[in-house]
């Protein structure tokens, strides 16, 4: 074969072969089967004991009267998510999952037994790892979805109504089970969230509303064992605590919204080393409290801390001592929940955060503080200028501010920011760290355009396509060296 002939065969192999594609020899045969429910079995747990490894379900609009058992790794979707119903008729758990690698998408899933052992009373009840709970709607269950000694496990968006103990429980799990874009709400519901002695868990964008007891509870028996779980994004409101930790160590509190909390927003009962910050402490009877517990309120200068709408400051300094002349976006002042649990740094505005985009399987986000009403946030990395630009709105009145916090590997300078109101260009303070730069400026009051323009920004070109490139590039020396 000329070296020609082998160049182009190498180019259109390189191109057309996907980067994230393994190379299997020989055909790729699957002996997986579509089972339908009533077409092809009359039940849903008929169907599941016909069924094989890796084969799907599909039930189609009905209401089942049923306990499902699902003892092998299947994938089970409803043909409409309100009108296809398994319904436990009062006894046990609805559907309990033993197995690993479940999938469970599609089903109103309700009338759980009422019994003393969870495990009887659960709406889903996950033993097994590795199972996706996705799009399901959840009604009168003791407890919405169990998770017991299990991981890997993704629970998302899925809405719990009504239960009457847990939304969700997490239970003695020490691997990671990812809880995310949830909405859980009811009148007579206790919890919302709970981890109870598990670690590690990422509890992420949930909506949880009106419950009677905790909004998020975690909490650990002995309080010794560090928990890691991160809870992230969240909103909590209208309930009686919103986020409760007892004996829970070493968890991540970020970016989440509690509001209207009718005792603590956040509560803090001998838990230790917990890190609490970015988050929106609003209209809650007491916004935090503290008992034998000693905890960072802050991520230290400039990243700041939390926003709590009870704290009066002004804000005229800036600087890790708040003693050079000028703004930032943090309080004078700190907030005290008590002499051994401060918030050095708190913000003077609500935080409000937005996706810029996934790069290279890493998701970038933007904050944004600010009193105003900020809204369609946008990031263009492809232009001449790179730029952030977003729209800010408010009542008239004195000047408005916003605090930007941007990640250096998003969207960087050489020589200066250019910052834009409208036709407004603005003059900032820029801060900076390790990870990122924060940019603060006042604005007048009005609907604005607000364009933050940088000079470079993150790459277009991933890091699987980059080796695809060197691998293409090496072969081409390795040819060249042949011929000549």
């Amino acid at each position: 074969m000329s070296a020609r002939i082998l160049l182009i065969f190498t180019l259109y192999a390189a191109l057309c072969l996907p980067c994230s594609q393994d190379i299997v020899e020989g055909p790729l045969i699957s002996s997986s089967r579509i089972i339908e429910v009533p077409i092809d079995y009359p039940t849903v747990q008929a169907a599941i004991d016909a069924a094989g490894p890796e084969d799907t379900i599909i039930v189609k609009k009905g209401i089942y009267y049923e306990r499902l058992v699902i003892d092998k790794s299947v994938s089970l979707f409803g043909e409409d998510k309100m009108l296809t119903v398994i319904d436990g008729n009062g006894t046990g758990s609805v559907v309990t999952i033993n197995a690993n690698n479940v999938s469970l998408s599609g089903f109103t899933i309700k009338n759980s037994g009422s019994d003393t052992y969870l495990s009887d009373s659960s709406g889903i009840l996950i033993l097994g790892s590795g199972c996706i709970i996705c799009d399901n709607y959840l009604a009168q269950n003791d407890v919405g979805i169990y998770i017991f000694a299990a991981c890997n496990n993704t629970l998302c968006g899925n809405y719990v109504m009504n239960s009457s103990f847990y939304g969700i429980l997490v239970d003695y799990s020490f691997e990671v089970n990812i809880i995310s874009d949830n909405v859980i709400m009811g009148s007579e519901l206790d919890f919302g969230i709970g981890l109870d002695s598990s670690s590690c868990q990422v509890i992420r964008n949930n909506t949880i509303i009106g419950c009677l007891y905790n909004g998020i509870f975690v909490y650990s028996f002995t309080g010794q064992k560090p928990m890691e779980n991160l809870l992230i994004g969240n909103i909590v409101a209208n309930s009686s605590i919103g986020i409760n930790l007892v004996n829970a160590s070493y968890n991540i509190i970020k970016r989440n919204s509690v509001e209207n909390s009718v005792i603590y927003g956040l509560k803090l009962f001998r838990a230790e080393n917990n890190v609490v910050y970015y988050n929106n402490f609003v209209n809650n009877m007491v916004s935090a409290y503290s008992y034998k517990s000693n905890n960072a309120w802050d991520g230290g200068y400039p990243l700041g801390g939390n926003y709590w709408s009870d704290h009066e400051s002004n804000d005229e300094f800036h600087g890790l001592n708040q003693d050079k002349l000028g703004g930032d976006g943090l309080g004078d002042a700190s907030y005290y929940i008590d002499t051994n649990n401060v918030d050095h740094y708190p913000l003077m505005a609500p935080i409000k955060t937005f996706n810029a985009g996934t790069w290279d399987g890493l998701s970038y986000n933007v904050d944004v503080v600010s009193p105003s009403v900020v809204s369609n946030f946008q990031f263009d990395p492809d232009s001449d200028l790179p730029s952030i630009t977003f729209d800010v709105s408010g009542e008239i009145g004195t000047n408005r501010f916003c605090r930007v916090h941007i990640p250096k590997n998003l969207l960087g300078v050489e020589n200066g920011w250019v910052i834009y109101a409208d036709d407004e260009q603005l003059d900032y303070l820029a801060l900076s760290d390790d990870s990122c730069t924060y940019l603060y400026f006042t604005h007048h009051i009005g609907l604005k355009t607000v364009r933050i323009i940088g000079t470079y920004a993150i790459s277009e070109f991933s890091s699987a396509i980059l080796m695809l490139l060197f691998t293409v590039l090496a072969v081409l020396v390795t040819i060249f060296r042949i011929r000549f």
